[in-house]
């Protein structure tokens, strides 16, 4: 199980969420949140349901604004990222329960598959590094201060969830 505590988060939106790099943590309050990552203008996450590459950031920004997601902005400093985002996304289909999540090609981007297997170990080696410029809490209370401790067990349980909720509303019983 693995917990991350904020250091000194703003609770606002950022000013220049276009113009940076941040990993974005919706429903951050939640077992398990759910992880994507934007540069510039582009946003990128594994879904259960699809890959999501090059969407709008402002889009994304509305959809959280829209729906008061619980989300965490976490920006990050000039990280010398060796892959392109598009390329690595472009890899992935969906998350799964037993792999990938949503983490697996944010860890391949920061080039750290081997030390991260859960969210607050890529936040303590981004931390670590002294790469995390700043964080940015919204739609959360002002209490908020880390990420709940999770295992994985519970992130493949989630993901199957999903997966079992999605398939159930494709294919409804018969009557």
């Amino acid at each position: 199980m693995a917990g991350f505590k904020f250091r000194n988060p703003v609770f606002e939106w950022p000013e220049k969420i276009t113009a940076g790099t941040y990993v974005w943590i919706w429903n951050a309050d939640k077992i398990p949140p759910h992880i994507g990552i934007s540069r510039g203008q582009n946003y990128f996450s594994l879904t259960y349901r699809n890959c999501e590459i090059q969407k709008s950031v402002s889009g994304m920004v509305r959809k959280a604004k829209r729906a008061e997601i619980p989300l965490v902005l976490v920006a990050i400093n000039e990280w010398e990222f060796t892959r392109d985002f598009t390329s690595v996304y472009r890899q992935y289909d969906t998350a799964k329960a037993g792999g990938p999540t949503c983490l697996d090609p944010i860890k391949e981007l920061f080039g750290l598959q081997s030390t991260v297997n859960q969210l607050a170990d890529l936040l303590t080696e981004i931390e670590n590094r002294e790469q995390l410029k700043q964080v940015f809490a919204v739609n959360l209370g002002t209490d908020f201060c880390a990420i709940p401790d999770y295992s994985i067990a519970e992130i493949m349980s989630r993901i199957e969830l999903l997966h079992e909720t999605k398939r159930t509303k494709s294919y409804p019983a018969s009557r």
